[in-house]
C-alpha cells in the first residue's frame, strides 16, 4: 500500500516541501491542502519540475475538511503560525498520525504550547518534528563535534541587518542548543522599543539583541539592525579558537588567533531537503530535525522575552506575540 503524505499550507516553503516530495523514492500518494488556488498551482508548478514526479498520485484540496484519510504516514505543517495550532489540533483528534513535520515560529502564545503538549502526551504513537534544518548539514554536525569535543564553553554570536530576529531567531537558537545539548536559555532582551511590521500581513518583527546563557555556561548574543548595511554572520568562540561562518561562502577556523582552515559551508535548499527527511523517517522511525519536546521549550522561552518586551512597549497585557 502507498504511504500518504499530507501537507497542509502551500505558501513559499510549503511548495519547496512539495518540489522536494516529488523525490521520495518510494511511490506515495501526496495531498496537498491550501484555500488559495493561486499557491495552489504555483507548487504543483513545482512539483512537475522534479524528474520522477509522476510516480507518485497528486492529491488537491481546498480545506483540511475535505480530506478524509483514516492514517497519515507524514503530515508536514507549513501554514502561518495564527492559524497551526488549530490545525495541527483538528489532525491530532480526528487522524491516526504517524509522522508530523511543524515549521517555527511554533505557536504565539503559551497556552497554545500548553494545549498542544497536553494532546500529545495522550498521543504515544505520534513522532512531531519542528523543521529547523541547520543540524543536518554535515558542517554544522562536524562543528558541533568539535565543540563537544573541546569540553569548554563558547559564545555564539549572530549579527546583521534586518534579518528577522523574532521569527528566525529560533533557527540560530535551535543551531546552539545542538551545540550544547541544552534546552533551558535564560534570556535578557534588549530590543529596539519601535515595533516593526512585519513583510507578512498581521505580523510584527523586533530589532536590537537578545542575549542568552543556558545552566552549563555557553552563551549566544542574537543582533539584527534596522537599516540593511549587514550581511548576516556567524561566530562561534572560546578562548582556544574562534569559526566564523558566512553561510553564503564558508568556515573559517582560527586557533589562537591563526587561521587554520576555511571551508564551503554547503546549505542545501529545501528542495533537497524534504526528500531525504521523509526516506529517513521512512527507514529508521525518525529523523534528524528537532524533536518536538525540544523544539518548543527553546520556542517558550524566547517567547517569553519577546512577549514580555512587546508587553512593555505596547504596556499592555497581551498573550499573543504575532511572529511566524
Amino acid at each position: 500500500m502507498n504511504k500518504n503524505i499530507v501537507i497542509v499550507g502551500l505558501g513559499q516553503l510549503g511548495s519547496r516541501h512539495l518540489q522536494s516530495v516529488a523525490s521520495v523514492k518510494e511511490t506515495c500518494e501526496v495531498y496537498i491542502v491550501d484555500p488559495s488556488m493561486t499557491n495552489v498551482n504555483r507548487a504543483v508548478i513545482r512539483f512537475k519540475q522534479m524528474p520522477g514526479w509522476d510516480k507518485h498520485s497528486l492529491h488537491t484540496l481546498t480545506s483540511i475538511e475535505d480530506l478524509s484519510l483514516s492514517f497519515i504516514d507524514v503530515l508536514i505543517i507549513s501554514t502561518n503560525s495564527n492559524v497551526r495550532k488549530s490545525i495541527v489540533k483538528h489532525f491530532l483528534l480526528s487522524t491516526k498520525l504517524r509522522y508530523v513535520i511543524l515549521e517555527k515560529f511554533l505557536f504565539q502564545s503559551h497556552v497554545e504550547y500548553d494545549e498542544i503538549s497536553l494532546i500529545l502526551f495522550d498521543k504515544k504513537n505520534v513522532r512531531v518534528f519542528v523543521n529547523c534544518p541547520r543540524r543536518l548539514n554535515e558542517q554544522y554536525q562536524k562543528i558541533a563535534e568539535y565543540l563537544r569535543e573541546s569540553k569548554e564553553t563558547f559564545h555564539m554570536e549572530v549579527d546583521g541587518s534586518n534579518w528577522g530576529l523574532g521569527c528566525n531567531g529560533i533557527h540560530f537558537i535551535d543551531l546552539f542548543s545542538f551545540f550544547t545539548g541544552q534546552t533551558n536559555i535564560k534570556w535578557i532582551s534588549r530590543l529596539d522599543n519601535e515595533i516593526l511590521q512585519s513583510k507578512r500581513d498581521g505580523y510584527i518583527e523586533f530589532t536590537g539583541k537578545m542575549y542568552g546563557i543556558d545552566c552549563k555556561g555557553n552563551m549566544i548574543s542574537l543582533a539584527s539592525s534596522f537599516d540593511n548595511s549587514k550581511a548576516i554572520s556567524i561566530k562561534v568562540s572560546n578562548s582556544r579558537f574562534t569559526l566564523t561562518i558566512d553561510e553564503d561562502l564558508h568556515v573559517s577556523k582560527r586557533i589562537n588567533g591563526e587561521l587554520e582552515e576555511t571551508y564551503p559551508i554547503n546549505l542545501r535548499l529545501q528542495s533537497e531537503l524534504t526528500s531525504q527527511v521523509i526516506e529517513q523517517l521512512f527507514r529508521e522511525s525518525s529523523c534528524n530535525l528537532t524533536p518536538y519536546s525540544e523544539s518548543a521549550a527553546l520556542h517558550k522561552n524566547y517567547l517569553t522575552a519577546l512577549l514580555t518586551h512587546y508587553q512593555d512597549v505596547k504596556n499592555v497585557n497581551i498573550e499573543k506575540c504575532p511572529i511566524t
